[in-house]
Formats: C-alpha cells, sequence, structure tokens
C-alpha cells in the first residue's frame, strides 16, 4: 500500500482541483473575493486532508478509527464549503456550482478513505 501513497498525490492534486474550480468560477469571466476565499480555504482542506489520508494509509491499511476520523474530516470540509459560500446569506449561482464541485471532489477523495 505504501506504494499507492505517491499515486494518491498524483489523482488528488490540490494545484488541479484549484485550476479546476477557478476555470469554474470564470465562466462569468470574473472571480469574486467569496468565490476566491471559497476555492482557497477548500484546497488548504484538502491539503490538509491528503496529508491526514497519507498517514492513515503509511502502515498500509486505514483502521475504522481513521476512516471515522477521515469521514468527519469531509464532512467537516463540506460545511466550511457552504458556510464561506453562504458568508455574505447570499449564495450565487458560481458559488453554487463550486460547492457542487467540491462535492464530488469529496465524494472522489472518499473512495481512497476506506478499508
Amino acid at each position: 500500500m505504501k506504494d499507492s501513497i505517491p499515486a494518491i498525490r498524483d489523482i488528488i492534486s490540490c494545484k488541479s482541483v484549484w485550476i479546476e474550480l477557478c476555470e469554474v468560477a470564470l465562466k462569468d469571466g470574473k472571480i469574486t473575493m467569496e468565490e476566491y476565499l471559497l476555492i482557497k480555504n477548500f484546497t488548504e482542506n484538502l491539503e490538509n486532508y491528503i496529508e491526514v489520508l497519507e498517514i492513515a494509509l503509511s502502515d498500509g491499511d486505514i483502521s475504522k478509527d481513521e476512516e471515522k476520523k477521515l469521514f468527519a474530516l469531509r464532512a467537516n470540509m463540506m460545511q466550511d464549503a457552504i458556510e464561506t459560500a453562504n458568508d455574505n446569506n447570499v449564495v450565487s449561482p458560481d458559488e453554487f456550482t463550486i460547492l457542487h464541485h467540491i462535492n464530488e471532489f469529496l465524494e472522489m477523495v472518499a473512495k481512497y478513505s476506506s478499508p
């Protein structure tokens, strides 16, 4: 399993997530401060998540406790993204689309976070 750790960084690249989310935000020709903060906060949280996932995989197996911790981190990441998008009490169409993409990323990383 240790050989799969670099593969996880290749599959779950914060840089590629950043680029994809920025492309979504730029569909209307601009990135608002709210969109920027949403993308920035999520990619920072994703980097932390990847680090925890790598530690969990370092012994070749994800324990039930590690699985629960990773699940809680993903839930917190989504909650944080929703709160960031709703910070001004309005979720714009672009922010909603970014949230949808964030949810897709979280579903993807969940596949690597189970025993």
